[in-house]
């Protein structure tokens, strides 16, 4: 059941019978020259909404930004201080708590939101004590991991990575994929070379942007979240954590010789 789409009168049946509710947490940042900026935001709904209906749980509308400050020197990106994102997501599930709801599955799609999330599920436990909150990370689950570096390796990057790329392609179906995948621009980047710069502008991208049709199909079969839903994160925190080998540099760009449209 999408809590958007519910009347108020559902939510009360609904709350006479479940107290858990799904939260999709997305992000709107750039992802290199083949994915859209809602890349996060798609993926993060689309698992939720998937997990809703295997578990017939309320799932909410997502929250559509998150900590993107590294991405800011691309245009589209929108991002919010960690303190900002984290009161949203407090005040929403003290909102929720109010009415009802004690059990909270956050289903995040953003690295750079995972610290700030789990600092949230840490504050709703200390203010909310008979709650239960829980933050996912969708690429750490052990099926997920095993699937990736079976079929992509090292190439699936940090960002903007073959893997999430592909699911957004299978469930978004949105003219914006459709367009970037018949460009020339796309077809230009090698499958076998990293390009994470154009003429010296960053691109966005971490690792290879393209696989076989086969590859893409097969990555956005299933679901990577059913099953287990309660207990992903449990097996997940055994998993060591392949960003930490990445060097983490902030991106920028070069400073437009062009007349700024705000300057007086």
């Amino acid at each position: 059941m999408l809590l958007k789409l519910a009347l108020w009168q559902d939510v009360q049946e609904y709350l006479e019978k479940r107290i858990d509710l799904i939260i999709p947490v997305g992000s709107t940042e750039q992802h290199g020259p083949s994915g859209p900026l809602g890349t996060d935001l798609i993926l993060a709904e689309e698992l939720a909404n998937d997990l809703g209906e295997e578990r017939h749980s309320m799932v909410s509308p997502p929250i559509a930004f998150g900590v993107s400050q590294v991405h800011g020197a691309f245009p589209g990106t929108i991002s919010l201080k960690p303190a900002t994102l984290l009161a949203i997501v407090t005040d929403a599930i003290e909102s929720l708590y109010q009415q009802g709801f004690r059990r909270f599955l956050l289903v995040n799609a953003h690295h750079g939101s995972k610290a700030t999330l789990q600092a949230a599920c840490a504050q709703v436990h200390a203010q909310l004590p008979d709650s239960r909150c829980l933050s996912v990370q969708w690429w750490e689950l052990p099926e997920v991991r095993s699937v990736l570096m079976e079929m992509f390796g090292a190439r699936e990057g940090h960002h903007a990575t073959p893997g999430e790329l592909s699911m957004v392609r299978r469930r978004a179906r949105c003219s914006t994929c459709r367009r970037w995948t018949a460009s020339s621009r796309c077809r230009s980047w090698s499958p076998g070379r990293r390009r994470t710069s154009v003429n010296g502008i960053p691109t966005g991208a971490s690792g290879r942007t393209r696989r076989s049709p086969a590859a893409w199909r097969a990555t956005a079969s299933s679901s990577p979240l059913r099953g287990g839903w309660w207990k992903c994160t449990a097996a997940s925190s055994r998993i060591p954590d392949q960003r930490s080998t990445f060097i983490k540099r902030p991106m920028s760009r070069p400073r437009s010789t062009r007349p700024s449209m705000i300057e007086p």
